[in-house]
């Protein structure tokens, strides 16, 4: 394993916005657990948020939460 890249990996974060919703993913603070959290915001207001191993699964599942409630709860 590349350890520069998966440095650079968990130094990163992601942003986006997704059907009016910004998705914000970021290293986990927790060292011992890492991985990234990932949150679902609306007008500054975190509507869902998670926890996953990699940064592609974390834009993944905040994007599955959509699908999972429908939009409904949002």
């Amino acid at each position: 394993m590349n350890t520069a890249a998966c440095s650079l990996a968990m130094q990163s974060s992601y942003e986006e916005e997704f059907i009016g919703f910004e998705i914000y993913i970021e290293p986990n603070p927790d060292r011992w657990r890492e991985g990234f959290v990932w949150l679902i915001c609306k007008d500054v207001e975190e509507i869902d948020s998670g926890l996953d191993f990699s940064l592609g699964e974390a834009i993944l599942c905040a994007k599955k939460a959509f699908d999972k409630a429908g939009n409904s709860a949002f």
